[in-house]
């Protein structure tokens, strides 16, 4: 069952076009499993994926200004710490919104010309879980 978090924004209509990039044996197994394949965040080619952006880090220091140093140095020691841990827990399954098929998708996910590209909405997606 989908249920809304505070974290993530969907988008204003629910019927915009998303659309998914595999290849196709993951698109067979897709199928046969009837379930989508949710990947470890640590486990992806790229190592910034699940982490802290660069403007999150600059803007600790205004947004925290009121903790001591000793105690702001510590909190940003653990939340390094916690950053690289959490991304063990964490698991993605990406999708793109857009209203066409994007070449830079294709060649973003796919390793070969075997894929397959997957057009659903975000409310059918939502209404699958």
């Amino acid at each position: 069952m989908y249920k809304e978090h505070p974290a993530f924004e969907k988008p204003s209509d629910e019927d915009i076009k998303i659309w998914r990039y595999i290849d196709f044996t993951k698109f067979v197994s897709l199928l046969d499993k009837k379930a989508l394949f949710f990947a470890r965040a640590d486990r992806l080619s790229d190592s910034f994926e699940g982490s802290y952006s660069k403007a999150n880090v600059k803007l600790r220091p205004i947004m925290y200004k009121d903790i001591p140093e000793d105690s702001f140095n510590e909190m940003q020691r653990q939340l390094t710490s916690f950053s690289k841990d959490i991304r063990r827990f964490t698991i993605m399954n990406c999708w793109h919104i857009n209203d066409y098929e994007s070449a830079a998708m294709w060649n973003l996910y796919l390793k070969t010309d075997e894929g397959v590209a997957i057009q659903s909405t975000f409310k059918r997606l939502t209404e699958s879980f």
